[in-house]
């Protein structure tokens, strides 16, 4: 009886050694699937940046950097501004009115799922927005 046992419990941890072994090779290859991913992502950030840079210059655009991929968004018109500005609130519905005509990278429905990932995107980018526009951190914290 003791060989049955011990023969069983040979064959269990055997059995455990090779789903481990499974798992591991399966974390490895989503490893690898990953760095691949966020390389070709560097990628077209980067080319995405230096496009903005060329067409919009360097002091008139803004980068957001979020795990999802780099926003840019260029410096809003006066009356874009302006209508911001006036209503005086930073509802969700104003954000996105804000910063929908300023975005240059990445297209609207990426944006859209960058921020329904990552929720507070549409804040920060507000934020780099009206800094484009003219406003300074310290004005924002009520300093002057």
């Amino acid at each position: 009886m003791s060989d049955d046992f011990d023969a069983r419990v040979a064959d269990l941890n055997a059995q455990r050694e090779q789903i481990a072994l499974r798992r591991q090779q399966r974390a490895d290859e989503e490893e690898r699937v990953q760095k691949l991913a966020e390389a070709e992502r560097a990628l077209r950030d980067e080319e995405a940046v230096d496009a903005a840079e060329q067409e919009h210059g360097a002091k008139k655009i803004a980068v957001v950097q979020t795990d999802l991929g780099v926003v840019i968004v260029k410096r809003p018109h006066v009356a874009t501004f302006r209508k911001f500005q006036d209503k005086g609130s930073t509802d969700s519905e104003s954000l996105e009115k804000l910063v929908r005509p300023c975005l240059v990278y990445p297209k609207l429905p990426e944006f859209e799922l960058i921020c329904s990932e990552l929720p507070a995107t549409l804040l920060r980018v507000a934020n780099a927005v009206t800094m484009l526009a003219g406003v300074r951190t310290e004005e924002l914290a009520g300093k002057s």
